[in-house]
């Protein structure tokens, strides 16, 4: 778990939402047990795979993959579930934006925190492919992981043929859930559901306009997600984003008209993501969701 340090313009980013389901953090430990149970098919990956996906065998695990976006290279991460290759169904998909500290040009530093974590202690058997890429380290300002994020998700669908469609995901922690509320309302119609943790939407990254305020933003926001499946989780203490803000987004969702989840943690801070990931009912949640 890291703090994350806002800059001018992420201190713009901070907003609100508000719910009745108040909630202490639960058990921050995981299992052996993928999340919201087993997989389909096997667990067995082909013993000599040779990348990427299509009709041919992929390799399985964390693969390094490039997307151009303006022209530019951007490295991210791909994981590919042990039993890929074996499976008869289609597999989920899931987008995830990492938080402040997973920016730069590593293409590791996104795997830090977060779901990268879950997905590397329970690679043999977690049930979903994960797309992460990785949000330069000049990014403020820039509206650079907005782009890179769908455009890597893109290359992932259309390269691994296996991908399920109708169940592909989003989620994000503090500066990527923030983002992530972006990314949901330029593509309201590719994800079956949206987990934000420790954020909300920027009105003047919406927008594009720096008058916007974080109220405006959720009106422009509330009536584009009403139909998503949302369940936002947020910590009561977090300093870093305003729960009170937070508590305001929620509430112009389900004026809207959604039917959005929301679980404030008593007592709980801004890095709560270990916490949620470990939620075995969240992920059963999830899974549930289809297009």
């Amino acid at each position: 778990m890291h703090s994350r340090t806002f800059t001018v313009l992420l201190a713009l980013f901070v907003a609100a939402c508000g719910g009745s389901d108040i909630t202490p953090p639960i058990s921050s430990q995981g299992s052996n047990t993928p999340p919201g149970g087993n997989p389909p098919g096997g667990t067995t990956p082909d013993p000599t795979p040779s990348n990427p996906g299509g009709g041919s065998t992929a390799t399985v695990g964390f693969v390094s993959r490039t997307v151009v976006e303006n022209g530019v290279s951007y490295n991210f991460k791909v994981f590919v579930p042990a039993n890929y290759n074996t499976v008869s169904g289609k597999v989920p998909v899931i987008l995830f934006m990492h938080g402040s500290g997973g920016k730069g040009s590593d293409n590791v530093s996104q795997l830090a925190d977060g779901l990268g974590p879950v997905v590397k202690s329970q690679a043999s058997t977690f049930p979903a492919i994960v797309v992460f890429p990785q949000s330069p380290a000049d990014e403020t300002g820039r509206q650079v992981f907005v782009r890179i994020a769908p455009a890597a998700l893109d290359q992932v669908l259309a390269e691994y043929t296996k991908s399920d469609l109708s169940r592909v995901y989003l989620t994000g922690l503090s500066y990527g859930a923030i983002h992530g509320f972006e990314v949901a309302y330029r593509r309201p119609t590719t994800f079956a559901a949206f987990v934000p943790i420790s954020g909300d939407p920027c009105g003047l990254c919406i927008s594009g306009n720096s008058s916007t305020t974080q109220a405006q933003g959720f009106q422009l926001v509330a009536p584009v997600l009403k139909s998503l499946p949302i369940w936002q989780f947020q910590g009561e203490l977090d300093t870093q984003v305003s729960v009170v803000l937070v508590r305001q987004e929620k509430d112009a969702l389900i004026a809207a008209g959604s039917a959005i989840k929301y679980t404030e943690y008593k007592g709980a801070p801004h890095g709560i993501w270990d916490t949620v990931y470990a939620d075995q009912t969240m992920w059963t949640w999830l899974w549930a969701q289809h297009r």
